[in-house]
């Protein structure tokens, strides 16, 4: 069997997107497989990503952008105001 980071890696495959779901909101989850389900279709993975205290500032900075806004919103509130917006547009805290 292997360690617990290759078992999360392997899980991050799954088909079903509630297995995806868990291993997104696995805090010990390997910045490699938050990085990938931060690109998940499923956007209740993407928001899983979004809301892991171990999800990488580079991710946490892309999924600011997410077209799903709960996504979006569940990207702490100090990285969403650090992130550069386009001039004039509407800031949601």
């Amino acid at each position: 069997m292997g360690s617990g980071a290759d078992v999360l890696r392997e899980l991050a495959n799954n088909g079903d997107w509630r297995v995806r779901l868990a291993v997104a909101g696995n805090p010990v989850a390997p910045e490699d497989v938050l990085s990938r389900l931060a690109k998940d279709l499923e956007s209740s993975v993407r928001r899983s990503v979004a809301a892991n205290p171990g999800t990488p500032l580079a991710v946490l900075h892309a999924l600011v952008g997410d077209a799903d806004g709960g996504v979006s919103s569940a990207v702490p509130k100090a990285v969403r105001l650090a992130v550069p917006r386009e001039p004039g547009a509407d800031v949601a805290v």
